[in-house]
């Protein structure tokens, strides 16, 4: 696994945080931090799915 060294902040909505929280609790996700972290790579792979990766020029 690849070491995490950059810190990101975000302003949430209210039902934003919700959602997260929801996911995080109905996943059981030890942490708000691990559950976005699992919803972003799953964000992402859409994407790289959908539009391609830099890489290949997508």
């Amino acid at each position: 696994m690849e070491k995490r060294v950059v810190k990101l902040q975000l302003l949430l909505t209210d039902s934003e945080l919700k959602e997260i929280d929801d996911y995080r609790y109905g996943n059981r996700v030890p942490s708000r931090s691990e559950a976005v972290r699992i919803l972003l790579e799953q964000s992402l792979e859409r994407w790289r799915q959908g539009t391609g990766t830099p890489e290949d020029g997508g």
